[in-house]
């Protein structure tokens, strides 16, 4: 019902409210047992004790506080509460712009290293990571869930190794160790 200051929609001074006006959806019409009890024969219900809703307002909040548990199989928003922690730890990002397969693999140690300061579970470390991946990297990861059989089910260990046939090829790698080893000798 809208309220507000000198805002009624009544039909003016002295004209009873509602007269004339058909009642919106957001004021649903009186039904009979109400009509009745307002000007009817049978006396109104006495209002409901403070200590009586209290206790229902209590049981529905139990019954609500369950459902969530039961059905998120654990304290609402756990997952979200290990998300925030581990970024205030300043987790990188990763994009897939510069192509550097050197940088793929040190983003992927970061992470690890990061990931290892929390309580996440094998499965929320995948999607902690992923929260992390950026531009053509993100389109990757969704690429490969989209592809993936049961992208609930996977583990560290093939996000680690997916990742790593993707973004850190072992023959560009292997000419990148061979590059380091003919500049190192050279100094």
């Amino acid at each position: 019902m809208a309220r507000g200051r000198g805002r009624g929609r009544g039909g003016g001074r002295g004209a009873p409210f509602g007269a004339g006006e058909e009642p919106t959806p957001e004021e649903p019409a009186l039904g009979a047992g109400a009509a009745q009890q307002l000007g009817g024969g049978a006396p109104p219900l006495p209002p409901p004790q403070l200590a009586e809703v209290m206790d229902r307002q209590t049981h529905l909040l139990d019954m609500l506080a369950q459902g969530m548990l039961h059905h998120h199989g654990g304290p609402p928003n756990d997952f979200q509460r290990k998300l925030e922690g581990f970024l205030k730890l300043r987790p990188p990002t990763f994009d897939t712009a510069d192509d550097d397969p050197i940088a793929a693999e040190d983003w992927l140690r970061e992470m690890e290293k990061k990931l290892d300061l929390t309580t996440c579970t094998d499965k929320e470390c995948v999607g902690v990571a992923a929260h992390q991946l950026t531009g053509a990297a993100r389109a990757w990861w969704d690429s490969y869930c989209d592809a993936h059989e049961d992208p609930g089910s996977i583990s560290w260990e093939e996000f680690v190794e997916a990742f790593r046939e993707h973004h850190v090829p072992e023959g560009v790698m292997d000419a990148k160790v061979e590059e380091f080893r003919n500049i190192s000798q050279g100094s």
